[in-house]
């Protein structure tokens, strides 16, 4: 081991950076470079892979002094993560440095981990024989980040097309699933075993509707209604639900902000933001603990938020905190991910954190979590400022309004054949008078050969050949003054395409769908002014 002066003697010694003289050069030019390059510069003995020499920037980048660079228990290779220190040494034997060295590994910079490209080259003295390396590492944390950020925006975007397509197609199965069994319920005796039967069906079909919700959300193509809302109210209206759903074992506390400025999004989904992060919350404190929600306004630098980098700018904050059991960083890492969970099987679908990450991204905001082992953990969720007032929350529906229908007539448009089935069956036995066609063409061709006005085109929003909007669109000759409905479960990029259906400014029906929420949204349209029209058409806020 070195001492501090041996260690001073071969810093200083000027045969060391360089030769005596290069291309006509002082060795204390090469000396002067070397000590303020911001990349570490090191020579080590080839014959004993000894470190003869290391720049300043060592300490900036190893957080240790560099007289101690040498010391096995406090420099270099003691400050290498644990988990790449053996592939390290072994590539500075000496034998393995005749042949140079390149390595990426990791350095415990304090409570740090700094990432480090480091390369080294041998260099003949003039008789031909190599009797040193000259090396440079170089701190590439940013660029890692960067390089983790782009292959994990990549794989979740590719698992969000996924999970977009399979929730498209079972958004269908489960329309005619939802609605039938509905029927049968709504139809049968409470005391017959079928009723019983329909009723469980009912229920795994909501249940599935559920994690469909939570894929459409993680894939950020969920149908959102954006309004102005002040978070503050809707952590007040979640506080009570919270009461019951996290047990009396839990204390939740709220700390929100007096000036807290609103944010534009979509209240229903913000609610669930909070929910699913405080059962989170609650799964990591089986023993009881605090829960902590807290809204904040404050002008953020940029930085880098762990899952992406984060710009600067005013943000409404929502931090939701607990004293729970906390993370270690392989969890942290991973929490994001759909289907990850740390919950025994059958207790959790992995889909809840996984959720709040594709709702956060989808209404622009950014995310950040902090977490220790047995230190609990803190969830800080950052949405742009609006300078906009907050608009007063949406009247709830009476639910009276699913009232049938007077012989309206409705064109249906729909190329699922069980959802076109089911929803045609609903609005017949509603009273109303249907023309269902399987596809765009043949309800153009319906259209233009129907006796009497049509009053209602409700049309999915992507078939074959031809998408409803522009369907729409040919019908504005033939029914000027029919009103219209879109309906979807596609969870692709052109389902919220504002060419195609702009969910701010036209009536949409989300499936699944059940027969009561078919008729209120039908009767919404025909009490609005929601019509087929040329140019754009008048704005209105459509009920939740």
């Amino acid at each position: 081991m070195h001492t501090a002066a041996t260690a001073s003697t071969w810093l200083h010694d000027p045969s060391i950076a360089s030769p005596d003289v290069v291309n006509g050069q002082e060795p204390g030019t090469f000396r002067e470079l070397a000590e303020h390059s911001r990349d570490v510069v090191w020579v080590r003995d080839s014959r004993d892979a000894e470190l003869t020499y290391v720049n300043l920037a060592y300490q900036r980048l190893w957080g240790r002094d560099r007289l101690d660079a040498q010391d096995p228990s406090t420099g270099w290779t003691a400050a290498i993560h644990p988990d790449d220190r053996s592939r390290v040494l072994d590539a500075l034997r000496p034998e393995a440095l005749q042949r140079g060295f390149q390595e990426e590994y990791r350095v415990l910079h304090g409570d740090q981990t700094r990432w480090v490209h480091d390369r080294g080259v041998a260099v003949p003295d003039p008789d031909g024989v190599v009797r040193r390396i000259v090396g440079i590492a170089e701190d590439i944390t940013e660029r890692r980040a960067l390089e983790q950020q782009l292959v994990g925006s990549q794989k979740l975007e590719g698992m969000g097309r996924l999970a977009g397509g399979i929730a498209h197609d079972f958004n269908n199965l489960l329309t005619a699933i939802l609605g039938y069994s509905e029927s049968i319920v709504g139809q049968s005796d409470p005391r017959d075993p079928l009723h019983a039967e329909a009723l469980e069906i009912q229920r795994a079909g909501e249940k599935a509707a559920a994690l469909t919700r939570q894929l459409l959300a993680f894939s950020k193509r969920q149908a959102l209604k954006m309004t102005v809302v002040d978070l503050n109210v809707v952590v007040r209206d979640v506080h009570q639900l919270l009461g019951r759903l996290i047990g009396e074992h839990i204390t939740i506390e709220s700390r929100l902000a007096e000036d807290l400025e609103a944010v534009t999004a979509d209240s229903t989904q913000l609610e669930q933001i909070v929910v699913n992060l405080a059962v989170n919350a609650r799964d990591a404190m089986p023993e009881g603990g605090r829960l902590t929600i807290t809204t904040a306004t404050a002008d953020r630098t940029e930085s880098n938020a762990g899952a992406f980098i984060m710009p600067a700018g005013r943000f409404t904050i929502l931090t939701v905190a607990d004293t729970g059991t906390g993370m270690d960083a392989h969890t942290r890492a991973q929490i994001f991910e759909p289907f990850f969970t740390t919950k025994a099987p059958g207790k959790g679908s992995g889909l809840g954190l996984a959720t709040v990450y594709g709702t956060v991204k989808q209404l622009g905001g950014y995310i950040e979590v902090e977490s220790r082992v047995g230190e609990g953990t803190r969830f800080t969720i950052s949405l742009p400022c609006t300078d906009r007032p907050a608009e007063p929350p949406a009247p709830r529906p009476d639910p009276v309004a699913a009232a049938s229908g007077h012989g309206e007539t409705i064109l249906l448009a729909e190329d699922d054949a069980a959802v076109r089935a089911f929803t045609g069956h609903a609005l017949r036995c509603a009273g109303y008078r249907v023309l269902d066609a399987e596809s765009p063409d043949v309800a153009l061709r319906m259209a233009t050969e129907a006796s009497g006005s049509i009053d209602v085109v409700l049309t999915d929003v992507i078939m074959p050949g031809m998408n409803g909007k522009q369907m729409v669109t040919r019908l504005e000759q033939t029914c000027p003054d029919a009103k219209v409905l879109y309906m979807s479960g596609y969870s692709g990029t052109t389902y919220f395409d504002p060419s195609i259906v702009d969910p701010a400014r036209e009536r949409l029906l989300e499936k699944p769908f059940t027969r009561n929420t078919l008729l209120r949204a039908m009767r919404d349209v025909l009490e609005g002014t929601v019509m087929i029209s040329p140019g754009d058409r008048p704005s209105r806020r459509s009920r939740p």
